[in-house]
C-alpha cells in the first residue's frame, strides 16, 4: 500500500509542469520553422525580399530584449493601462493566437535601449514603412494596376485568417489573389490602452516609429495613423542594412 502511494505521488510530481505548462495561457514555448532569423527566444522567422528591403514574413514573438532581460507580460487590464515600462501581451491573453499573429506590444517596447530585435534587425521605422508603401505603389503592387493609388492592401495581406468581405481590391474580397508581395501581414487586433481587445482576423496593426500602419479585410489601401503609446500593436522587423 505504501509503495503505491509513492508510486502515484511520483506520477503527480513528474506530470504537473505539463499539465500547468499546458494550461498556461501565454506559453512561452519558442515557435520553430524554416526560416533562417532566429531571436533570443529561438523562435524562427522567415524572410522577403520587397524592393531594395529586406523584411522578416512574420510578426515579432520574442518576450526578451537582445540582451536577455525580460519583456514584462502585462495581462491585467489596470498593470497594462499604468505601466510605464515595456509590455508585451498575447491577443485576449491566450498564447495559442501567438502562433499565427506574433504578440502585441507597447510601444514604449520598442524605445527601450536593449532592443526588441534579433541581432543584424532592428524594428522597421516610419520611413521604412513608407519606402514599402511607395515601392508597392510604382512597381504594379496595386489590385487597380495603375502606379499612383495606394491600392496594395491585397499585396501585402496573407491569404489566410482573414475575414471575407466583398468589395474590388478588399482584403477580404477573394483571399486566393492576396499576397503577390509576400509580406504576408495577417489580422492580428490589438490592444486598446485601457486593456481592450479587438480587431482579430478583420485587422492588423504594427508600430513604426511615428504610429503605426494598419490594414483591415474592408479596404484596399495600407493607412498611416497614430495612437497612445500604451496601446498594444504587433511589431515587424526589417534587416539593418547597416550592419552588412
Amino acid at each position: 500500500m505504501r509503495i503505491n502511494k509513492i508510486l502515484m505521488l511520483t506520477f503527480v510530481c513528474a506530470f504537473l509542469p505539463m499539465i500547468f505548462t499546458s494550461c498556461d495561457p501565454n506559453s512561452l514555448k519558442p515557435l520553430g520553422g524554416n526560416g533562417s532569423i532566429k531571436d533570443i527566444d529561438g523562435n524562427v522567422y522567415d524572410s522577403v525580399v520587397i524592393g531594395s528591403q529586406v523584411w522578416m514574413a512574420q510578426n515579432l514573438r520574442v518576450t526578451h530584449y537582445k540582451n536577455g532581460d525580460k519583456i514584462p507580460m502585462l495581462a491585467n487590464d489596470y498593470d497594462w493601462a499604468s505601466t510605464k515600462d515595456g509590455a508585451w501581451c498575447n491577443y485576449k491573453n491566450n498564447g495559442s493566437y501567438s502562433k499565427d499573429y506574433g504578440r502585441l506590444y507597447n510601444q514604449i517596447a520598442l524605445y527601450d535601449v536593449r532592443g526588441l530585435a534579433p541581432e543584424g534587425w532592428r524594428v522597421a521605422t516610419y520611413n521604412d514603412w513608407l519606402i514599402l508603401k511607395k515601392y508597392l505603389i510604382k512597381n504594379g503592387y496595386n489590385s487597380n494596376n495603375d502606379t499612383v493609388s495606394n491600392k496594395i492592401a491585397m499585396s501585402m495581406a496573407g491569404k489566410t485568417l482573414w475575414e471575407s468581405f466583398t468589395g474590388v481590391g478588399f482584403i477580404g474580397n477573394d483571399l486566393a489573389t492576396n499576397n503577390k508581395s509576400g509580406f504576408n501581414a495577417l489580422p492580428g487586433g490589438g490592444r486598446n490602452y485601457d486593456g481592450y481587445f479587438g480587431g482579430a482576423k478583420r485587422n492588423g496593426y504594427w508600430w513604426t516609429t511615428f504610429g503605426f500602419t494598419s490594414l483591415t479585410n474592408s479596404s484596399d489601401s495600407l493607412d498611416f495613423k497614430t495612437d497612445p503609446e500604451r496601446c498594444g500593436f504587433s511589431v515587424r522587423c526589417i534587416r539593418d542594412t547597416k550592419t552588412y
